[in-house]
């Protein structure tokens, strides 16, 4: 028996071939579409020039407008991992709540020195 509620899969999945069922049909399913997603989007045609034309609106619509992004401290990101659900799922890095909250203390100043060298350097990762 398939324990929905605990796995976060639905029921049962439409596709373009009709509905799939069970949580490992499912799950297949899932994984083919992220495997093979890479093909839709290599027939898109993404060209310099859109992305051009786009940096230009965007550059003209923005000049003149500035915002500060200020550099937390190591007390403001223990205030965010305290808050965090402990039920909640791992985010991109694999790390979960629970494991944040057991050594935040520990890691809160380095948490803080990544998130301040980002902003300082302009430099972001793409996943965020």
């Amino acid at each position: 028996m398939n324990n929905y509620k605990n796995s976060g899969l639905p029921p049962r999945l439409k596709t373009q071939d009709g509905y799939i069922e069970g949580s490992l049909n499912i799950s297949n399913e899932l994984e083919s579409h992220f495997v093979n997603i890479s093909h839709v989007v290599d027939r898109l045609e993404f060209h310099e020039k859109n992305f051009s034309v786009l940096k230009s609106r965007l550059d003209s619509e923005l000049y003149g407008h500035e915002f500060d992004i200020t550099y937390i401290t190591p007390f403001e990101v223990k205030k965010i991992i305290d808050e965090l659900d402990i039920r909640k799922s791992t985010g991109l890095d694999g790390i979960g709540p629970k494991i944040l909250k057991h050594c935040g203390d520990t890691i809160i100043t380095c948490i803080a020195s990544i998130i301040n060298n980002s902003i300082s350097s302009g430099i972001f990762p793409d996943t965020l």
